[in-house]
């Protein structure tokens, strides 16, 4: 069996930390201090860590090493720090407390002599195993959990073939472990059978009674751990390695299904914190849901309550005929074929099916009463249009001076046209030193609007808060819905995260964007983007844009 403790002056080289397992490596190199006293443990967590073993502690530099591959989750997602997650890692976990449990426990080695035999020494470092822990347990009882996950790969260090030798390694790994707190005596059972069935039931009293005495050892007390080492070797005997092939399948397989117990109470228990932490996102998920929903009425109930007044003036020619074109194109994009059903009929009108028919007379001449259908027939329902809710913010800053008439006649065409479908409706929010609403849901706009000309650029992420609310932005349902962000992007840096959250959150609701801006601008990512200056592209690309927030419905 590998060794878990790497003696004093003995040469250490420690395996580079991987990048994605540095935050928890230091991480637990913090928390380890609660497990044990000692506050100059440093832990390495990286793959290919633990010296040979699934984790180590070395004496010399006071580390612990853990191999991340029993640290079963993907470091760059789980938060080391929250512990209601680390039933999913607790094998991982389990490995760090036993090594703490050595590094605060394990101290009689120091005083050993180097004239101690190497087959004492070898068996009082395997008795070392459950007494570490037992009198970690003593301190810290909660920690049982972790230390009964790491006993899967502990176990599986136990070699394959079974002397009488490998034998009492089982024992004093796993029936020592029932002794210290850590297994069951129900868990444990099977294997104590095979155990007793290849060592007798007198040895295994023997080494019972051994296991036991060192369970009781102080940590200090380094000739109390050498004699009952001593005894255990001596009561081995010159027949420890010789095999017992007979017993050692039964053995093996008594082993797996210790570990097969306790893998499965570890994936029970992982399972229960996966819902756990499913439970909480989707509480936190709730929670800022509603948040935004309370931003937004108050956003709306500020802007819309004394919506401003700007000048219109008339459209031109070219911009009516735009209007009507976006007009024409929503309402054929409203239209929806009717549903069509075909079923069966006792009687016409329909297509007579003729086998269905002879069916009919068949009955008909024996007395009974016809049960066919021989009449198939089409049903057309015809489907409702969608009306559309469109929401327009435009950016009235000093920096979209040169874009400010195609930001006026984007918000005319739209709120024209969409007051011509039923049931549809616009608004319309301006940014800039302010925020104002200029257009209520369903007003039309008498002409093409005037927009002032602002300094600054704030207020994006109540004008979409706003609009939000008035029009149901993010409200699944029969309506379809599109938001119109006229602006260059060059917005207050400490919207930007936030309105980039608000985006986001209305495409997942399936709500239309739609970016449009001059050449220069910094639009935020989603929906389609239009940097164009001349009117009629815009007004072109717009009605492509509404159109397919409607065909999406």
């Amino acid at each position: 069996m590998a060794s878990h403790v790497t003696p004093a002056g003995a040469a250490i080289t420690h395996p580079p930390i991987a990048a994605d397992w540095k935050p928890w490596s230091d991480t637990w190199t913090q928390l380890v201090q609660r497990l044990s006293p000692r506050r100059d443990l440093t832990v390495i967590v990286t793959p290919g860590a633990g010296q040979g073993s699934p984790a180590c502690m070395t004496v010399p530099d006071a580390t612990i090493e853990v191999n991340a591959d029993h640290v079963t989750v993907d470091p760059t997602v789980a938060d080391p720090t929250d512990l209601t997650m680390r039933p999913l890692y607790a094998t991982g976990w389990g490995l760090l407390v036993h090594e703490a449990a050595h590094a605060d426990h394990t101290r009689w080695p120091e005083a050993v002599d180097d004239t101690c035999d190497r087959r004492v020494l070898d068996a009082a470092m395997l008795l070392e195993e459950a007494r570490s822990e037992h009198r970690h347990l003593a301190r810290r009882p909660r920690d049982r959990q972790w230390l009964t996950a790491a006993t899967t790969e502990l176990l599986l260090d136990i070699p394959p073939l079974f002397s009488r030798a490998d034998a009492a390694t089982a024992a004093a790994l796993l029936l020592a472990r029932v002794d210290a707190g850590i297994l069951t005596v129900d868990v444990a059972a099977d294997a104590r059978q095979a155990i007793r069935a290849i060592l007798g039931g007198k040895l295994l009293t023997k080494l019972e009674k051994i296991w036991r005495r060192a369970l009781r050892t102080r940590d200090d007390d380094h000739s109390a751990m050498i004699e009952w080492a001593d005894q255990w070797v001596r009561a081995l005997g010159h027949v420890a390695h010789q095999l017992a092939p007979e017993a050692a399948g039964r053995l093996r397989q008594a082993i797996e299904a210790v570990v097969a117990v306790i893998a499965a109470q570890v994936h029970s228990d992982a399972i229960d914190a996966l819902n756990e932490l499913a439970r909480r996102q989707r509480a936190a998920q709730n929670a800022t849901e509603q948040a935004i929903r309370a931003a937004a009425k108050r956003a709306a109930e500020q802007l819309f309550r004394r919506p401003a007044t700007v000048a219109t003036r008339p459209p031109a020619d070219a911009e009516r005929a735009a209007c009507g074109k976006l007009t024409r194109a929503l309402r054929d994009a409203a239209l929806r074929e009717p549903t069509v059903t075909i079923g069966a009929a006792p009687v016409p009108p329909g297509r007579l099916r003729v086998r269905a028919a002879m069916s009919n007379q068949i009955q008909t001449r024996m007395g009974q009463t016809p049960t066919s259908e021989p009449w198939r027939r089409k049903t057309r329902q015809p489907n409702p249009r969608p009306p559309l809710r469109a929401g327009i913010a435009v950016d009235v800053s000093g920096s979209m001076a040169g874009f400010l008439d195609p930001a006026a006649v984007t918000t005319w065409l739209l709120a024209n046209a969409t007051s011509r479908l039923p049931g549809s409706a616009t608004a319309t929010v301006i940014f800039g030193d302010q925020t104002r609403a200029i257009t209520r849901p369903g007003q039309p706009l008498a002409g093409v609007p005037i927009l002032p000309q602002d300094g600054a650029t704030e207020g994006l992420l109540t004008a979409i808060d706003a609009l939000d609310d008035q029009l149901g932005l993010s409200a699944a349902g029969h309506s379809a819905r599109l938001l119109v962000i006229v602006s260059d992007g060059w917005l207050d840096s400490q919207e930007l995260a936030l309105c980039q959250g608000r985006l986001d959150r209305l495409a997942r609701a399936g709500c239309g964007l739609l970016w449009i801006g001059p050449e220069n601008s910094l639009p935020l990512r989603g929906g389609r983007i239009v940097l164009a200056d001349d009117t009629a592209t815009i007004a072109d690309l717009i009605t492509s844009a509404a159109v397919d927030a409607l065909r999406e419905r």
